[in-house]
């Protein structure tokens, strides 16, 4: 039964101008044509829609809510689909369409009908699906990665340069070999390498490859080599190959005592830390040289910055109170520990291993005894970072 207080006021007067005008055809057995064209064009409709007002009131006895106007269930650009059909369409559109995955639409079409079917509904057809996906907002085209239609491309003109070096181009891009654990030789990943090309000469000046993801680090590390000489980086590797070096040199030393006198009280300095040691190298401007500070228990074993910072996710996780430098260390044995007693070792912890032993292999000539003095470091070591922290 309709609420006649929910009936807006423009609805009803209409049904009233209806059934003055449709109310005498009902004392007829039988409405002549004529009689329904009169009326018809009295109200702005067809003979067709007074036919179906007569026998609309008919059916309900002369109420004149029975000639309240009535919506339109589907039409174009309506949807015609049932209530489960829109819903599980709507939530694969969301689940499997709007991914940075840019999944096709016949794959998405074919996932719908299979999915239609394993729940036991009847697939909507194909032209149904991409009417639905046309109708995207551009928010959710946005989401899987689709450009704005109003996008235009920057055209730009390369550099002209007279010289090699005056013009550096740096790329990242992954590996194709898959890279396995030393110990159980499971695949844990594809490298990243980060190349640097001399647009003057096209040959490429440097690169960095890593197991970790291109970051600042990765173009700080590959512009490194860049900078310094390959002869020693060569000889590592038993390479014989004749390599021109630069003109210039850049004298550098590396100091790990008299820190003290060169801070000043309550001076706040950006200290760079070398990720792959955790220590701190400290560019010194008046004397243009790095000072290396090491750690305050010279005992303590290398670490990694991201070895640091999962040891402190986990302390937090804890809910330990203070961290401090031994609750650290012992919570990095505590991880390593787990990784190499376990029998099984998962994707991520062999990905961990290999890299605490590449990095270990990489820094072990650059690391300095215990109680050394000042000793002077060769270009090839000097690593920029860009983690800083405040002291």
């Amino acid at each position: 039964m309709t609420d006649l207080s929910e009936i807006p006021g423009h609805e009803w007067n209409k049904a009233n101008r209806r059934a003055l005008a449709i109310r005498p055809l009902l004392e007829l057995k039988r409405c002549p044509c004529e009689k329904a064209r009169e009326v018809a064009d009295e109200l702005g409709l067809s003979e067709r829609q007074i036919y179906r007002l007569i026998q609309r009131l008919r059916e309900s006895v002369g109420e004149i809510t029975a000639l309240l106007p009535q919506g339109s269930h589907g039409g174009r650009g309506k949807q015609r689909l049932a209530a489960p059909r829109e819903i599980l369409l709507q939530r694969l559109i969301a689940e499997i369409f709007i991914t940075p995955q840019k999944r096709s639409t016949a794959n998405f079409i074919r996932a719908v009908r299979n999915q239609s079917l394993k729940e036991g509904l009847e697939p909507p057809s194909e032209s149904t699906i991409r009417r639905r996906l046309k109708t995207l907002s551009l928010a959710d085209r946005c989401k899987r990665g689709e450009q704005h239609p109003e996008i235009k491309p920057i055209y730009g003109v390369t550099p002209i340069v007279d010289s090699p070096l005056n013009w550096i181009q740096i790329d990242h891009t992954p590996v194709d070999l898959i890279i396995v654990d030393p110990v159980d030789r499971l695949p844990i990943g594809r490298p990243w390498i980060t190349v640097a090309i001399d647009v003057f000469s096209r040959c490429i000046a440097g690169f960095h490859l890593t197991l970790e993801a291109p970051s600042a680090t990765s173009v700080g590390l590959c512009l490194t080599m860049v900078a310094t000489d390959k002869v020693p980086w060569l000889q590592e590797r038993n390479i014989e190959a004749h390599y021109e070096g630069m003109d210039n040199e850049i004298p550098l030393h590396r100091y790990e005592q008299g820190l003290q006198k060169l801070f000043a009280a309550n001076e706040t300095l950006a200290m760079p830390r070398d990720p792959r040691t955790f220590l701190i190298d400290f560019l010194h401007a008046e004397n243009n040289c790095y000072l290396e500070i090491p750690y305050r228990t010279l005992s303590r074993p290398t670490i990694t910055l991201w070895e640091h910072k999962l040891a402190r996710k986990r302390l937090r996780e804890q809910r330990r109170a203070a961290v401090d430098e031994a609750s650290l260390f012992a919570a990095i044995d505590e991880m390593r520990e787990i990784e190499s007693k376990s029998e099984a070792l998962t994707r991520t912890a062999r990905r961990n291993r290999t890299r605490r032993k590449n990095d270990s292999m990489k820094t072990e000539d650059a690391s300095t005894p215990a109680g050394a003095s000042a000793s002077m470091a060769s270009i090839d070591s000097v690593r920029p970072f860009e983690d800083i922290e405040p002291w």
